[in-house]
């Protein structure tokens, strides 16, 4: 069980043991520690390195004022080793012990790591520090048997920390349905938490995905509902189909009969005019065969 494991680090972290929390991806490790930092009043960094800005994020949380502390100021001028000499005394010397988490362990490189163990002997006597680290499963291997590395991960104390069980991943999935508005069938659920197999991570995804989907469609029946609403009550964009290419031949064919008829009148100034005559009959045809409503304007 996830509460077995958190007390068991929370154990291991009281007796000012380091540790190393490992596990696959997504398997809850990062916020799993995170909560236990919120709880605990541990220094959480979801990043590892360059530790020089580790250190003086831990001075900024440990000082009073933070950066406007003359003091931060003055360790922030001292160089690596000799800030980390000043670190572990300035925690002496205030009677204080931190324990400070390291996420995305797995991407340390030989300098950070040597500092990081560089701490752990200077404060090994009362133990003044304390470290959690986080790491991806699959990507540890590379750093562990590192000779330049080794010596700092010989100094933690592995945990696991595995898939979720059934009944845990079924609690998260109807915990994240509730915290995204999403129902889903008890068919959806039981493909859901099989799919996943017990990684959070996936859990949320999915439940994340299917939330958006969900906005979607409700977006697109409100856009379907809204072009509905306009096309039965009328408004500024509605256009009303027409084909007045009949209306055009007739009028056409029927300025033509007119220019030859008055032609053959000899009405010579009835033929000029029957190009005007005709440019009348297409407007009347306009006006009176194709009306358009006064909410229809184009």
């Amino acid at each position: 069980m996830r509460k077995d494991l958190t007390a068991r680090i929370e154990y291991l972290t009281r007796k000012r043991e380091h540790t190393l929390i490992k596990g696959k991806h997504g398997v809850g490790k990062s916020y799993t520690i995170q909560q236990l930092a919120k709880k605990n009043g541990w220094l959480f960094f979801p990043f590892c390195k360059p530790p020089k800005a580790i250190l003086m994020l831990c001075m900024e949380s440990l000082l009073e004022g933070g950066r406007e502390n003359e003091k931060y100021k003055a360790f922030g001028r001292e160089f690596l080793y000799p800030l980390c000499q000043r670190f572990v005394e300035y925690l002496r010397k205030e009677e204080k012990r931190i324990v400070i988490a390291l996420d995305e362990i797995h991407t340390i490189t030989p300098q950070a790591a040597s500092i990081y163990n560089y701490l752990i002997e200077l404060s090994r006597k009362d133990q003044r520090i304390t470290f959690v680290t986080i790491g991806t499963e699959q990507y540890l291997s590379k750093k562990i048997y590192r000779p330049e590395m080794k010596r700092f991960f010989w100094e933690l104390r592995e945990m696991e920390i595995l898939p979720l069980e059934e009944e845990e991943a079924r609690v998260l999935t109807k915990t994240l349905q509730i915290t995204h508005g999403v129902a889903l069938s008890q068919r959806e659920e039981q493909k859901l938490l099989r799919q996943a197999k017990g990684n959070p991570l996936e859990i949320q995804q999915q439940i994340i995905r299917t939330a958006r989907q969900n906005e979607e469609k409700a977006e697109t029946s409100q856009i379907n509902t809204s072009a509905a609403q306009t096309m039965e009550y009328g408004g500024a964009i509605r256009d009303q189909a027409v084909n007045l290419f009949p209306f055009v031949l007739i009028v056409l064919i029927s300025i033509v009969a007119l220019r030859y008829l008055f032609r053959g009148m000899s009405l010579p100034e009835l033929a000029g005019l029957s190009g005007f005559i005709g440019i009348i009959m297409l407007f009347a045809v306009r006006l009176f065969f194709y009306k358009k409503e006064p909410t229809t304007w184009r």
